[in-house]
């Protein structure tokens, strides 16, 4: 699930009969909840969408959907969950296109969903046919919410009937509320809690003066509402004085730790030969790593250093980690292992930059690395798109700036070799020699 920040909800009195009510005149907006009635507001920014001629409208009113079942769907073009649900979504409007309707809410500007709608047709082959809202400035103030994807079950007669997650999002579930008019499944609820990044944590309440400490570092438990996020402070480019590492499992604070701000140990770097490595780790998702997180298994860390002390940050912080979890011991040892090498094929320098200013662009549909390195190509790969895989390494030996755009689904190796072969690269399976984070029991 992944985070966004929301506007803030300005509460007042709204007219909940079906009166018209324009998206640009809407000043207060009171957050509805399950059983509420939704207002027959307009909607403008729609793309994708026909009125009852057949001619390509920019509007729709929610009343436009009165006898349907209303699935709003709150998603954006960098949540990658949201994205995995496209196909699954298109397949159940097919399936309930009589009964039910998708309805897709984007806050993004009309112009970066079109860009990645047209990409993603092209590239998995489809035809997107749903309406879709792009620049959102009401329904998601009327269903206010802090992760995505965010879906709300609206029924035939305009009436919240659940707010879920997108796990609940399938054929059983729709024919449970068309049939019953209910569905017996857990509601979504976002927690709000108020924090700004830039502030040290739990200090007068993350909300205070914060800029005469000197030295500070805090553990303290999971905490649902705050996001799951590591941040830096720099005094300089390259000189952090502080780390801040919100709602994270053990592992990856010490991921943090030893790879610092320049390196990550992820899930394919990691060695675990502890007895229980459930206690380190977990592949869960959604409500269930929640779960796991509350119960003894999410932390959160600051580390805040003097400017004497910055080029120590994360050796500190190693040691901080080691004294608190001291039934592990956690260091870096590099091991013969099978990856994933971007390496270059002929001799042929294709891939030489230009100079210009220097541009790192990634989306899940392609790339555009302009005056920068390789390792901004193989390190996005290796933590993001490609992270499930084996370890991605930089064979190439080069050592120069690049300049190239990749127009694929950086998450589809063939996809990806293929725009890398106009530039004589490819990413080949080898065995390196490559830093590995192993966890093991303290004797």
């Amino acid at each position: 699930m992944f985070q966004k920040t929301t506007i803030n909800i300005v509460l007042a009195i709204l007219c909940l009969d079906f009166s018209s009510i324009a998206q640009d005149k809407i000043a207060n907006i009171t957050a509805l909840k399950i059983g509420d009635k939704v207002p027959d507001i307009t909607i403008n920014n729609i793309i994708n969408y026909k009125d009852a001629n057949g001619k390509p409208a920019k509007s729709i009113k929610i009343s436009d959907f009165k006898g349907k079942l209303l699935i709003l769907d709150f998603w954006a073009t960098w949540c990658g969950p949201c994205i995995t649900m496209i196909p699954k979504i298109d397949s159940l409007q097919k399936q309930f296109a009589q009964k039910v309707q998708f309805f897709p809410v984007a806050y993004q500007s009309e112009s970066v969903i079109q860009t990645f709608l047209s990409k993603y047709q092209r590239q998995q082959h489809i035809t997107y046919e749903l309406p879709n809202v792009t620049e959102d400035q009401v329904l998601g103030k009327l269903f206010p919410h802090k992760d995505l994807p965010h879906f709300v079950w609206i029924n035939s007669n305009g009436i919240v009937k659940s707010i879920t997650e997108y796990d609940i999002v399938d054929k059983e579930h729709i024919e449970q509320l068309l049939k019953t008019d209910s569905i017996s499944v857990r509601q979504k609820h976002d927690v709000f809690v108020p924090f700004q990044k830039d502030k040290p944590l739990l200090i007068n309440g993350n909300g205070g003066n914060g800029d005469n400490i000197m030295f500070h570092s805090l553990i303290t438990p999971y905490r649902d509402g705050l996001p799951w996020s590591v941040n830096f402070d720099y005094l300089e480019p390259g000189k952090p004085r502080r780390v801040t590492a919100l709602n994270q499992s053990i592992a990856n604070l010490f991921a943090t730790a030893f790879g610092g701000d320049t390196y990550w140990f992820g899930s394919n770097k990691r060695i675990f030969l502890s007895k229980d490595s459930s206690n380190l780790t977990s592949n869960l998702h959604g409500q269930a790593v929640k779960n796991w997180m509350g119960n003894g298994h999410g932390f959160s860390y600051e580390l805040i250093v003097p400017p004497s002390m910055a080029k120590d940050l994360f050796l500190n912080m190693q040691s901080d980690l080691l004294r608190f979890f001291s039934q592990y011991d956690v260091s870096i040892q590099k091991i013969p292992t099978r990856c994933l090498a971007l390496v270059r094929t002929s001799s042929i320098d294709k891939i030489q930059s230009k100079g210009g200013p220097t541009i790192t662009d990634f989306d899940k549909q392609g790339c555009q690395i302009k005056n920068n390195y390789l390792i901004q190509l193989t390190g996005r790969l290796d933590i993001q798109y490609l992270q499930n895989r084996s370890p991605i390494v930089d064979a190439t030996g080069y050592n120069s700036p690049v300049d190239i755009n990749i127009d694929a689904n950086l998450s589809n190796l063939d996809q990806l070799n293929a725009e890398l072969k106009k530039y004589d690269l490819a990413l080949k399976e080898s065995v390196q020699p490559i830093e590995m984070l192993v966890f093991k029991d303290r004797e």
